[in-house]
């Protein structure tokens, strides 16, 4: 693990020479070489050499964190890319449900969320404590619309659309209070509820609401209070 976490690739060349195991039992070894090199600036060589020698791509460490999970985390693009060349499947996620794709939207890496999304992943997996999920995450940041919106393009179903937090808040709701008039558009137009309210009371309908006049929606409001008759 140190000559990978080094990136001593002469080092590592020898010891796979000398048989080092690839793909260790994460109960026993907690982690696996592919994972560390993942997680390493400059792994993209030596992830490619192990991958090439027969790494398994889909090994998670003892908390199903897995090596395109720890690319993704890293911002480490190329590397993305070769491990899901490789066959790494985008949607596994550890035992509560956080997956590759939340991590690189959750950093703020777009253009490996996209590279993600782009290899298959499903768009509305939800982690099973906060409830989140990427479509939620990448609307909250502010630099994410094309991540935002390829994920819509993947949408199956308009009930996927309303799914809430641990908050209670949908991607509308959330697209609505941050003034993001074109993706609430968007979502409107796909079939997104305004109705669904989050645990304090609030949804798109709240905001168009008399005593919130003050805040300045303009065509939003005119957008769910339309959508909701």
């Amino acid at each position: 693990m140190r000559a990978v976490s080094s990136g001593d690739r002469d080092k590592v060349e020898s010891l796979l020479r000398d048989g080092a195991d690839l793909n260790p039992s994460p109960s026993v070894f907690k982690t696996t070489p592919l994972i560390v090199a993942c997680g390493t600036k400059g792994s993209y060589k030596i992830a490619c050499l192990l991958l090439e020698e027969g790494a398994d791509p889909n090994l998670g460490n003892d908390e199903g964190w897995t090596p395109l999970m720890g690319a993704a985390k890293s911002g480490h693009y190329r590397t993305v890319g070769v491990l899901l060349e490789g066959g790494a499947h985008p949607d596994i996620h550890t035992p509560k449900g956080w997956t590759a794709l939340m991590e690189a939207v959750d950093k703020g890496h777009g253009d490996i969320a996209l590279r993600i999304i782009e290899a298959g992943a499903t768009p509305h997996i939800q982690h099973k404590v906060n409830k989140t999920n990427a479509l939620l995450l990448a609307t909250e940041h502010d630099k994410l619309d094309r991540v935002v919106h390829a994920l819509l393009d993947r949408m199956d179903s308009s009930s996927h659309l309303d799914l809430q937090n641990s908050e209670g808040d949908t991607a509308l709701l959330i697209a609505f209070k941050k003034n993001k008039v074109q993706l609430v558009k968007r979502l409107l137009s796909m079939g997104a509820n305004p109705n669904i309210s989050n645990k304090n009371g609030e949804n798109p309908c709240y905001y168009c609401s008399g005593r919130r006049q003050k805040r300045n929606f303009g065509s939003l409001a005119k957008l769910c209070q339309t959508n909701s008759k």
